[in-house]
């Protein structure tokens, strides 16, 4: 399995070089290790980069559910888990 930087990631902010930017930084420790998006969509697509240690724990455990028949409470808790990660990609606050 490929290793990533662990989660979570964050905007950390917007800025102009020379055109429209949004940096998201992939570490929570601040250690420089980010990555400037740009272009038309840049605030859409940088969301969707934040969110991608989220999705991926999610897959993780959407994977074991398949292995293994999920209870009625796992269920609700990958539901609630997946919206609020949507909420955040779509601009939203969860």
């Amino acid at each position: 399995m490929s290793k990533h930087s662990p989660g979570p990631w964050e905007i950390t902010g917007q800025g102009r070089r020379p055109t429209p930017c949004t940096w998201v930084s992939l570490s929570p420790e601040d250690d420089g290790n980010s990555l400037e998006v740009v272009g038309a969509d840049h605030e859409a697509n940088a969301r969707l980069i934040a969110e991608a240690p989220a999705m991926f724990d999610a897959l993780l455990q959407y994977r074991d559910d398949m292995r293994y028949a999920p209870a009625e409470d796992s269920r609700h808790r990958r539901i609630e888990m997946v919206s609020a990660i949507l909420t955040r990609i779509e601009g939203g606050a969860a």
